[in-house]
């Protein structure tokens, strides 16, 4: 894939999780489930991945400020145009929580409605084992079963109203809209 060629790993484990599999995994096993292109070949690249080969720049990421409370409004990175496209927030040198808005549109068209929403996940870059490194995070009300809307991690993205806490951070959707 184009991914590959410039120099990105796969995230995902698709392969270990499928909805015939009987055999639990642990989510951190699930890497990035199925989301972006690096995952299953299924959509468009994470804004992460777009951000690492230069697909967008750093106007188009947004650094938190971990000493206070903030919100931000992000567009959907398959959208067109210099528009905040990813919030990153620092945890360490090497280690990050990222928040992106996934939608249905561009390379994503095949996505159901249903998976919109913030996708909520943590980076490790020192995590030098092949499909690891990057974790889709999944809030705690979703069912047992990892596998939604026909691929692994379906359900991870938050909803409005919708929040998931992390690192002694909490991430919540307070409005979503076009």
């Amino acid at each position: 894939s184009i991914g590959h060629q410039m120099g990105l790993d796969d995230h995902g484990a698709a392969e270990l999780f499928t909805p015939e599999q009987t055999v639990p995994v642990e989510q951190k096993d699930l890497g990035t489930g199925q989301w972006g292109n690096m995952s299953g070949v299924t959509g468009d690249f994470l804004v992460w991945d777009k951000w690492t080969v230069g697909f967008i720049d750093d106007s188009q990421v947004r650094c938190v400020d971990t000493s206070k409370s903030s919100t931000h409004w992000l567009r959907p990175g398959s959208s067109k145009g210099i528009f905040e496209k990813l919030l990153v927030i620092p945890l360490s040198n090497s280690k990050a929580i990222v928040v992106e808005s996934r939608r249905s549109t561009g390379l994503n068209y095949l996505y159901p409605k249903a998976t919109e929403g913030a996708l909520v996940y943590v980076v490790d870059t020192l995590d030098p084992r092949f499909r690891y490194g990057i974790y889709v995070k999944r809030p705690n009300n979703r069912p047992e079963s990892q596998f939604a809307y026909g691929f692994s991690l379906g359900d991870a993205a938050l909803k409005k109203g919708e929040s998931i806490q992390l690192s002694g951070f909490k991430i919540s959707v307070v409005d979503a809209g076009d």
